[in-house]
């Protein structure tokens, strides 16, 4: 061990660039490894699900405010477009999709402005300010959705439980969310948002969502839920019992202003029929479908925009690989030439190679252990911890220690050939 000191003392800066060079080269194969890990992930349950389906957009036609008004003031007409959504909603072929990003007005709000429905778009910012009461209140982005959505698009919970979405009841004035991954610092589990949404409510958080979860929204196919507040629809409305009929019928509306997922297999015809069929039973016929393949288009356009950016990341590896092989090159040509005297003498005094050898490899055993365990060490604090990734990147160091052992133990022979050759 006092050889390793001293030549630790002596050649230490070398050996630390050298541990410090095979670190970073390790560190960027294991973040190519967990991008790739992840962005194959994000293919599979954004893409791959989604892909087997066709996707057509429902839409009302009472456009004029008018017409809009008169329906979502008249109880029966009400009533045929719940009815509508029951319907369409308990079909085995078609499944509405419906998600509808609006702002909640958030009664006292314990976050920040960053968490407000203008904060990154084109509208102008409101902050904080006082409501007729006199409290503080902030337009808080919130998105609405039916279960059929959040199955469709993966979402899932990350802390505490998913939506209770049988216990949904807009009735008893409270309503169980999921607060997007940005709402952590302000808000926890078994805590109440109060707001106003078509009427004054409160939002119990139940739980959080898990981080850059997205859904596709209005050709948008990663519009992620971070700063939103995800807010249930309920699994039906019957009628909207219990709740005031302007209320029910904004409701209604919002929640059939949809996509409808249907299988590859069923054709345009089929959709319609089925369409004519929900309208003719509940009443409500006042709707026109719309085909949008741009959703698959941009969800290919994606995939494909990943893939290329993986092919560039694998290229600058390789590039960064080489320049990294040869400056270790170097650096073991001008250790091996510091430690060339004492090899020398060893050479002198009769020692056999296996043994001079032997001398050497200890002190590239200490430059690789202290690569590995900084790696290790990094690898595990990083935001996008993967253990498959850490365990290709142990691989990879295992790998460039056996190679370049190899090398400086050429090096090492030679110097011990040339010394003896000169006595």
């Amino acid at each position: 061990m006092r050889e390793v000191f001293y030549d630790l003392r002596r050649n230490s800066p070398i050996t630390a660039v050298k541990a410090l060079i095979v670190l970073l080269v390790c560190l960027s194969v294991y973040n190519l490894q967990s991008f790739s890990h992840n962005t194959d992930m994000a293919i599979e349950r954004g893409f791959m699900q989604q892909s087997e389906y066709n996707m057509y957009t429902v839409i009302d036609v009472l456009a004029e405010p008018e017409l809009f008004s008169a329906a979502t003031d008249s109880p029966h007409r009400v009533a045929e477009v719940a009815d509508f959504y029951d319907l369409l909603n308990a079909d085995d072929t078609l499944k509405i999709v419906s998600v509808f990003d609006q702002s909640l007005l958030g009664v006292e709000f314990q976050g920040d402005v960053g968490l407000e429905d203008a904060y990154s778009s084109n509208f102008s910012s409101s902050g904080f300010y006082e409501n007729d009461e006199r409290r503080r209140v902030l337009d808080v982005k919130s998105v609405q959705m039916n279960r059929q959505a959040y199955d469709f698009y993966g979402l899932r919970a990350q802390e505490g439980r998913e939506l209770p979405w049988n216990e949904v009841d807009y009735a008893s004035g409270t309503i169980p969310v999921l607060l997007g991954n940005d709402f952590k610092p302000y808000y926890a589990v078994g805590d109440t948002i109060e707001g106003w949404m078509y009427e004054e409510l409160k939002f119990k958080v139940v739980g959080f969502l898990e981080p850059n979860s997205p859904v596709y929204y209005k050709g948008e196919p990663n519009f992620y839920l971070d700063r939103h507040i995800v807010i249930p629809y309920p699994p039906q409305l019957n009628g909207c019992a219990g709740l005031e009929t302007k209320f029910c019928g904004i409701l209604t509306f919002a929640m059939i202003n949809g996509d409808i997922t249907v299988r590859k297999s069923v054709g345009s015809e089929e959709v319609f029929r089925r369409l004519n069929t929900i309208g003719e039973q509940s009443g409500f016929t006042d709707f026109t479908l719309l085909n949008t393949p741009a959703f698959l288009l941009q969800l290919g356009f994606m995939r494909q925009l990943i893939e290329d950016n993986r092919g560039l990341l694998l290229g600058l590896e390789l590039v960064i690989a080489a320049a990294a092989c040869v400056v270790l090159y170097v650096l073991n040509r001008f250790l091996s030439a510091r430690r060339a005297a004492k090899t020398r003498v060893w050479a002198m005094l009769g020692a056999e190679d296996a043994r001079v050898v032997a001398q050497h490899r200890r002190f590239w055993l200490l430059e690789y252990t202290c690569a590995f365990v900084l790696l290790v060490f990094i690898a595990r604090n990083l935001p996008n911890r993967d253990d498959l990734a850490l365990m290709g990147a142990g691989v990879l160091l295992l790998g460039i220690a056996l190679v370049d052992a190899t090398i400086q133990r050429g090096m090492v022979l030679r110097v011990l050939r040339s010394a003896r050759e000169a006595k």
